[in-house]
């Protein structure tokens, strides 16, 4: 069964509310379960934000068990650091485009395994996969416009937070993939 996730945007440094949160959940002894956006590629509207809430805002995704206990780390450090939780969504999920690659069957077969191997919660959507195999490129060329077998596929990775995240994580560090960043589903 797919986690629950909110989304807590809330107004302050950035630098100084990871901290302040990652040290508050640790000192609770939670070690998993929330994310800052910052740094991961997840598309937030950043300068939309900034003008809209009149200043540096920073995303914090949670499952829903723990969202008591962040909202009430940033209340405790409002007064001395400025921090104000501005607004909360749920999420229904995540979601991400991609598009990949590869003359080489092997690389193919490791991109479609990455594909077929995705955590619970977390689907493939559009996903249109071609194989193609030219007999008359079969000669190796040193530069050959054609090749004897090409992989492509485009589709989009949905489904549960933390999972998106992670397959989001692991496809872009293949040369072969190119991703979009993560959407958020409210």
């Amino acid at each position: 069964m797919a986690k629950s996730y909110y989304e807590l945007i809330i107004r302050g440094d950035d630098k100084r509310l990871l901290a302040y949160v990652e040290g508050f959940m640790r000192g609770k002894g939670v070690r998993s379960g929330y994310f800052f956006t910052s740094g991961l590629p997840v598309d937030i509207g950043h300068l939309r934000e900034r003008v809209k809430y009149h200043g540096e805002v920073v995303h914090v995704l949670c499952e829903a068990p723990l969202r008591a206990a962040v909202e009430s780390a940033v209340k405790q450090a409002s007064e001395s650091f400025g921090f104000d939780v501005v607004e909360t969504r749920k999420l229904k999920g995540a979601g991400f485009r991609f598009e990949c690659s590869t003359a080489n069957r092997k690389v193919a077969g490791e991109l479609k395994r990455a594909l077929a191997r995705l955590p619970e919660g977390v689907r493939l959507a559009d996903y249109e996969p071609e194989e193609i195999v030219d007999k008359d490129a079969a000669v190796v060329e040193v530069y050959s416009p054609a090749h004897p077998y090409e992989f492509r596929a485009k589709g989009a990775v949905t489904g549960d937070v933390a999972g998106v995240l992670r397959v989001r994580a692991k496809l872009g560090e293949n040369e072969f993939f190119r991703c979009q960043d993560v959407t958020l589903h409210h």
